[in-house]
């Protein structure tokens, strides 16, 4: 399956201007690379995109990946604890791998996704996660997920929210990402904060055939506004590790060349 990614990517990479030219964009105006480099960078970027997704499936399948954590001693003291956890990711490498940050302590998490993914692919993650000790709370137009957010806090639970793409949300905090000022929604931050909740910024990210990493960065911020520029430079710091991983096929700082 690794091989046929490889094969159809290209096909991908070629005909799909858009997402190529955003991603060009971002390695070029944002990471300081070459215009060969970036088109070189986009295509990697597309082939690890592609790679993920088939372990995300082969997650759902029941596979077991190899996986270390990073900080374990804090997120076993953490988890360990009564106090909530929230914990601050990205669309960065696989989250699906966030089971086995759960099973390291034992706790129970919910995860916010935003409707924006097909129907199908919610079920199935859906599906997944809730084998995995892992429930979904879907962002929909009641906001009743607001209470459930609430709850699941105030239980001493672990909530994880995605936090680097804003949903259409007309509260946002303004934050530099890679050397460019943009916009992040206020809400993952706010919630952060609540119920004296520890919070994390975290990152499944690939770093070979079956083999992950999960990059566990504690923060510390009292302020939305300090919380998100903790989280940005944590982010910026897996980028920069894994600058293949970061799936943005979307023109995220509107740059105008």
């Amino acid at each position: 399956m690794y091989g046929f990614v490889d094969f159809l990517v290209v096909f991908y990479w070629l005909f799909s201007l858009r997402a190529r030219r955003n991603q060009c964009r971002m390695y070029r105006l944002r990471m300081g690379q070459s215009y060969g480099k970036a088109l070189w960078s986009s295509y990697q970027n597309m082939r690890q995109f592609g790679k993920a997704i088939i372990d995300r499936f082969a997650v759902y399948a029941g596979h077991q990946f190899k996986v270390e954590i990073e900080n374990k001693q804090w997120v076993d003291e953490v988890c360990n604890t009564p106090q909530p956890l929230v914990i601050l990711t990205a669309h960065l490498g696989n989250f699906e791998l966030a089971g086995y940050f759960v099973h390291s302590g034992n706790r129970t998490m919910k995860v916010l996704l935003y409707s924006g993914e097909k129907e199908v692919v919610l079920m199935n993650r859906a599906k997944f996660f809730s084998q995995n000790n892992i429930n979904i709370l879907f962002a929909l137009s009641d906001m009743n997920y607001l209470y459930e957010i609430n709850n699941t806090l105030e239980a001493g639970q672990v909530l994880g929210v995605f936090a680097d793409r804003n949903f259409g949300s007309a509260r946002t905090l303004k934050v530099n990402i890679l050397g460019k000022q943009t916009n992040l929604p206020l809400g993952p931050f706010r919630v952060a904060l609540l119920h004296d909740a520890y919070r994390c910024a975290m990152f499944a990210v690939r770093t070979g055939k079956y083999n992950y990493k999960i990059l566990v960065t504690p923060l510390l911020a009292t302020t939305p506004q300090a919380l998100a520029e903790e989280y940005v430079a944590a982010m910026e710091e897996a980028i920069k590790q894994y600058p293949y991983q970061w799936f943005n096929f979307f023109d995220f700082w509107k740059e105008k060349e």
